[in-house]
């Protein structure tokens, strides 16, 4: 979840404030720091070893607690795994926010938020046995985390382009809500293995072909400019 998050290279100035407002993950962050704890340390398992194998009982071993204590927090491996998403979704939802706030302008914005994916682009390289699971084996987890993140993507992307816009870093013909609807699309076909099988494609790589596809795409001299000289000295 969690990894996808990482391929988000979307602004949240108004949407992601939003978002905080009404989106349920919130929850997460009224969790004990138990049940934090428990999440933490079972993703770094279920990263290490995959998920389908991973039981309950190696989670209470890892924890030290036992089996009743850990049914007394979750319901089962699939709740686990689903909050684990949720943990994930809200940590994003505050890296991004923040990458929006501190940004100087919509180009600065995009950047900040590459560097953040690239990293969870590097995370998600490292657990592919992990992703292979979860698409095989929980598919309703991904599919929900999927719709969510595709949405955020969609509407992170379309405020960021009508940033640019007024800032006279894009171009004015840009239809932002096309362009933001596309740039999803093509976001999640990075991760899509018919697509870009890992073994052929690096997924960090494909990811600094779809930004530098996009910026060129929708940039005005200007912005073209600005973002070449940033991510010069980025060495993104």
């Amino acid at each position: 979840m969690f990894l996808y998050c990482i391929f988000a290279a979307d602004a949240i100035s108004t949407y992601f404030i939003r978002q905080l407002k009404l989106n349920p993950f919130r929850e997460t962050a009224k969790m004990s720091e138990t049940r934090k704890i428990i999440l933490q340390r079972t993703e770094a398992l279920f990263f290490k070893y995959g998920i389908k194998s991973v039981t309950m009982d190696d989670i209470s071993r890892e924890l030290g607690m036992s089996k009743k204590t850990l049914y007394q927090y979750f319901e089962n491996k699939n709740d686990l795994l689903a909050q684990i998403m949720k943990l994930h979704e809200e940590h994003d939802i505050n890296v991004l926010e923040r990458c929006t706030v501190e940004a100087t302008d919509a180009i600065d914005e995009l950047l900040k938020i590459a560097q953040h994916a690239t990293v969870e682009i590097g995370k998600m390289m490292s657990a592919q046995t992990t992703v292979y699971d979860m698409q095989k084996y929980y598919r309703d987890i991904w599919n929900q985390f999927e719709q969510g993140m595709n949405q955020r993507v969609f509407l992170g992307t379309k405020d960021n382009i009508e940033r640019g816009k007024k800032e006279g870093l894009y171009r004015e013909n840009v239809d932002a809500e096309v362009i933001a609807k596309l740039y999803a699309c093509k976001m999640f076909s990075i991760i899509n293995e018919d697509v870009f099988p890992i073994y052929e494609y690096n997924k960090l790589r494909l990811f600094k072909q779809h930004l530098l596809y996009h910026i060129y795409g929708v940039a005005t001299p200007k912005g073209i400019k600005l973002f070449e000289k940033r991510i010069e000295e980025m060495k993104l």
